[in-house]
């Protein structure tokens, strides 16, 4: 981050000591900073004056009262403001239902610097880009489309897989799922249709759960036959 730059922070946590680390971390880089321990003292902060950036504790005062800042800043300034959630590496549940609610970004605790001031560069470059241009509304014939990310599948059974990933779905994605073992049991070409019921993180990917599409009766048989025969026969 440049010296020039006239980034305004806000960092929300009860925990005095790591407001004044994350304080100490962006006055060096000459970033201007205010933290609050308050959630009124925030909200009232942010009608006054409207920060570059926030980040907020997902579990400042209490289990729910980080999900209930991030839709108090929606509310008060919509949702164009970068807000940036953090959290514990063992709590992919709450950061997926703070991203659902409205929440930018998150960042997990012990905060990575490289990775927090790489979030903060492109929020900052994406705030000051003009906006203002004309969108043109894509015709619904021609709005599909297809994008594939890197996962492997580790474990399936009847009614659901479970996926490794340097992705976050969050719960509720729904997602095709192909590749050789797909291939192998419903056919070249094919996929498993699978919503995301589940997430975690481990030795830095995410292991998600996904249930297969229940509507989907021939790829559920195909799979339980396929299951069967790894399996094998029962011994006597």
């Amino acid at each position: 981050m440049k010296n020039e730059n006239t980034a305004l922070i806000y960092i929300v946590d009860d925990d005095p000591e790591f407001r004044d680390l994350m304080t100490a971390v962006f006055k060096k880089r000459k970033i201007e900073v205010e933290g609050f321990d308050s959630p009124a003292n925030f909200l009232k902060r942010l009608k006054e004056r409207r920060p570059t950036l926030c980040l907020v504790d997902l579990h400042f005062g209490g289990v729910s009262s980080g999900f209930q800042l991030v839709q108090a800043v929606r509310k008060v300034l919509g949702p164009s403001l970068p807000l940036i959630v953090t959290s514990s590496s063992s709590d992919m549940h709450s950061v997926s239902h703070a991203m659902e609610i409205g929440a930018s970004d998150y960042v997990i605790k012990p905060v990575d610097l490289d990775i927090l001031f790489t979030k903060l560069e492109y929020y900052s470059r994406a705030l000051k880009q003009d906006s203002s241009f004309n969108f043109f509304p894509v015709p619904e014939a021609r709005a599909a489309g297809k994008m594939n990310l890197e996962l492997n599948i580790r474990e399936i059974d009847e009614v659901g897989i479970v996926i490794r990933t340097p992705h976050l779905f969050v719960k509720g994605t729904y997602l095709k799922v192909h590749g050789p073992l797909a291939d192998e049991i419903l056919g070249a070409g094919e996929s498993f249709p699978i919503t995301i019921t589940d997430s975690q993180v481990e030795d830095g990917f995410y292991i998600a759960k996904g249930e297969i599409d229940a509507t989907s009766e021939k790829i559920l048989q195909l799979t339980r036959l396929w299951l069967g025969k790894q399996k094998g026969p029962v011994a006597e």
